[in-house]
This record gives structure tokens, sequence and C-alpha cells, in this order.
């Protein structure tokens, strides 16, 4: 999935449209399962930890694709604006200017 998900995102083509995928609905839910594989693992790609002051990768890509891999659940939104609220520094977010 991650290989049909990377060549769809190059070539700019439907991953269904790739794999001959004809009926409009199936290529549809293919389709959604895709993005939604290479979505996530793009997202874990970006996750960082900090290691010594410096921000390092949170999970390399053979960790990711690896099958007995799975991501942590992520906390809630309340309680991530509760921490936020409380100054926890452990959330990040991004000031908007």
């Amino acid at each position: 999935m991650w290989n049909l998900h990377i060549l769809a995102t190059t070539t700019n083509r439907r991953p269904s449209e790739i794999v001959c995928i004809a009926d409009r609905w199936a290529a549809y839910q293919f389709d959604s399962a895709v993005c939604l594989v290479g979505v996530t693992i793009e997202n874990a790609l970006q996750e960082t930890n900090e290691v010594s002051g410096k921000l390092a990768p949170r999970y390399t890509l053979s960790q990711i694709l690896d099958e007995g891999f799975r991501l942590p659940r992520p906390a809630s939104a309340v309680d991530a604006l509760k921490k936020m609220a409380a100054g926890d520094k452990a959330v990040r977010y991004h000031k908007v200017k």
C-alpha cells in the first residue's frame, strides 16, 4: 500500500487507475484505503521526540513498515487542550501568526 501511495502521488494518478479497478465504487473504496494508509505513514514519519535538547525522528520508515508495528493511540483533543491550558510543556503546538 505504501509503495502504491508513493507511485500514485508521484505520477499524479489514482491508485485504482494504476491497478485497473473498473468499478467506480470499488475504485473509490480502494483509493480511500490507500490514501488513509499513505497519510498515516507520512504523518508518523513527521513525528519527533526531543533527545538531548534536539529533535529526532520518533519512528523510522523500517519501523513503520514492519508488520508488527502499531502506532500509539492518540490522546483525545480535549485532553491535549487541557494540558495546553495548564501550560504543560509536553504538548507541542504551533502558534498561528
